[in-house]
């Protein structure tokens, strides 16, 4: 009986680690990218730690409108950005990527973009730095860890 309590116990975690729970085919993202001159670049990074925060206490972790991921990272600007031992330009390059479940917690955030303490200074700073925004791509392609490679 042991046995088969521990096979039935194992075989469930197994499928929660290979179901594809965290699939994100068919899910919603927003990415920014930014270059970034070197006089703004502290100020950067000191505006998004503040919006991690904001998003970490105020955005859905589960349910329609949850947010999967959110993350900002960061490069020097090469001038040849496949060739790592390019010259550098100077520049920061900046990238936001945030994934929800669809586009109502993309929606959901804008709406909560006025309750961000520090949005007038960080809607100021993007203003002055070159952006590409992607605000609502659909994801069709994806890598996830449990799920192996999923594409439409």
């Amino acid at each position: 009986m042991k046995k088969l309590i521990t096979f039935f116990v194992s075989l469930l975690f197994a499928l929660n680690v290979f179901s594809g729970e965290h699939d994100t085919i068919d899910h919603h993202a927003l990415t920014f990218t930014m270059v970034v001159p070197p006089e703004l670049v502290e100020e950067g990074y000191q505006l998004w730690m503040s919006h991690a925060k904001w998003m970490k206490s105020t955005h859905f972790k589960s349910g329609p409108k949850a947010l999967h991921y959110y993350e900002v990272s960061t490069m020097d600007e090469l001038s040849d950005p496949l060739d790592f031992n390019s010259k550098k330009t100077g520049n920061v390059i900046f990238v936001l990527h945030e994934v929800y479940k669809n586009v109502d917690g993309i929606q959901d955030h804008f709406n909560r973009t006025p309750e961000f303490k520090d949005w007038p200074k960080l809607e100021a700073w993007m203003n002055k730095v070159k952006m590409q925004k992607v605000a609502n791509g659909t994801i069709f392609n994806s890598l996830t860890w449990g799920s192996g490679v999923q594409g439409k």
